[in-house]
């Protein structure tokens, strides 16, 4: 629905330049959890960075419960069809590595400075 280059925009490892995080208006993001990494993937695709998917296998779970609820579902989806209705901006910023393979919150968005 976004035209991301990312094929699963709710898992990995997110690895971001320094660059990326200081372009970004970071103080206005909508959302946390599986949200945020929609929306980081979407504000860096905006932006004109490049995002880079390198696929991983997870096992199937073995014991525990998902976090994942309905009400974060439904989240995600309203987010989602928000995110797709802001306008488009120019593409002309540099690369951003995006990897698969842990959960970033927000937090943990300005690592690397």
């Amino acid at each position: 629905m976004l035209g991301l280059p990312v094929r699963d925009c709710t898992s990995g490892f997110k690895v971001f330049r320094r660059h990326v995080l200081e372009t970004l208006d970071l103080e206005h993001l909508n959302s946390n959890g599986f949200g945020f990494q929609v929306e980081m993937n979407h504000l860096c695709h905006r932006a004109g960075f490049r995002l880079v998917e390198v696929p991983i296998v997870f096992p199937d779970r073995a014991e525990g419960t998902s976090k994942m609820s309905s009400r974060i579902f439904l989240e995600a989806e309203a987010l989602v069809w928000q995110l797709r209705r802001q306008p488009r901006l120019a593409q002309t910023a540099p690369a951003l590595m995006v990897g698969r393979a842990g959960v970033p919150t927000r937090e943990r968005r300005a690592v690397g400075e």
